[in-house]
């Protein structure tokens, strides 16, 4: 009995550990209003850039615009995705036009801003960070494409 109750103990503690996750690295950003955004996007570039305080100013009037139009997009998605509408090939074209045309409006506004050494350096942070994004869902896709399903065995290998 008491061997029975130590390790009802002991799994009770380990369930309660693993169910204590806490968010998603992907969702932390999602709780975030387009103010808190804005003022981390605009701090990391402050660091990155070396931006004045008239810079800084008008780099987060920027970026709280932008969030607030992400957020206004996402919402719509959301939305759209709760009454199960899914978009058809021609609206999928539509948002990724629509998106394209948001990033060049952002960055022409940047542009403005900053000087042609600052908008350089933020150009390359930015390629890198997508490159590291991409690798990431990479390697994301691989581990669950390779995760569920047993590895054929060769039966002259064996």
């Amino acid at each position: 009995m008491k061997k029975f109750l130590s390790f009802a103990i002991i799994a009770l503690i380990t369930m309660a550990s693993f169910a204590q996750n806490g968010p998603r690295k992907g969702d932390r950003n999602r709780d975030m209003n387009p103010d808190q955004v804005a003022e981390m996007q605009t701090k990391r570039m402050t660091q990155n850039l070396n931006l004045t305080e008239a810079q800084q100013k008008q780099v987060y009037e920027l970026n709280k615009e932008m969030a607030e139009k992400r957020q206004e997009r996402r919402s719509d998605r959301m939305a759209s995705r709760q009454k199960g509408e899914k978009p058809s090939q021609e609206e999928i074209d539509k948002m990724k036009k629509e998106q394209q045309e948001f990033q060049a409006e952002h960055q022409e506004k940047l542009k403005k801003i900053l000087t042609k050494e600052q908008y350089d350096t933020w150009q390359k942070n930015m390629a890198n960070r997508r490159d590291n994004a991409r690798d990431r869902m990479k390697d994301n896709w691989s581990k669950k494409k390779g995760s569920g399903k047993k590895q054929m065995q060769n039966p002259d290998n064996n």
